[in-house]
């Protein structure tokens, strides 16, 4: 078994040296919990009171991003406490003037496309035809213009509220590629040693 965790881990270690995180907010995905947590706190975060409510291995923060009101959600492995992944979540609340969750969706889009067009790769493209439709568009971004490390997914799209009918908010995900590999590595092992 401990042989089998050497050959695992000497294979990963190339990746490791060159591994690049995707970023949310100049922030790289990376870290314990609670080192993520101090920068988000520095770019003016806080813990917000859903976190008590959340299932072990996410964390919600209330802040601004991109001059929005937003609740942020960061998933981090309950055992490593590696971070792999942050939603943005926008509602109405942080829509401006007559804005709908469509408009805003088509804005972060053009903003993602612009940022990584020369070192990503477009994953899906479910743009709706109609307004009652819900939107999906997610990316790929790679280390570089050559695409062959990953660094990471972003997705975005349009959630229809059930709460609320006909409503809807707009959530934005960033997934890192090494971490959220890692994180699921991290169980599978622990799984292997319980056998």
């Amino acid at each position: 078994m401990k042989r089998l965790h050497l050959v695992i881990i000497s294979l990963l270690f190339p990746l490791l040296l060159c591994a690049q995180h995707l970023e949310f907010m100049g922030i790289p995905l990376d870290g314990t919990i609670t080192q993520f947590q101090a920068k988000l706190i520095k770019k003016g975060f806080h813990i917000s009171k859903l976190s008590k409510a959340l299932d072990k291995g996410i964390r919600a923060y209330n802040g601004r991003f991109s001059g929005r009101k937003v609740v942020v959600a960061t998933y981090y492995n309950p055992k490593s406490k590696n971070v792999y992944a942050v939603r943005v979540m926008l509602d109405d609340d942080s829509f401006k003037n007559g804005e709908s969750a469509f408009d805003v969706f088509d804005y972060y889009t053009d903003l993602i496309n612009a940022k990584y067009s020369d070192i990503s790769k477009e994953d899906t493209d479910d743009k709706a035809t109609t307004e009652n439709a819900r939107r999906h568009y997610a990316i790929t971004v790679y280390h570089d213009s050559t695409k062959e490390t990953i660094r990471g997914t972003i997705r975005i799209q349009v959630v229809e509220n059930t709460d609320y009918y006909n409503t809807y908010y707009v959530t934005l995900d960033y997934v890192d590629g090494l971490n959220s590999f890692l994180s699921g590595f991290v169980d599978y092992i622990e799984d292997m040693n319980d056998l």
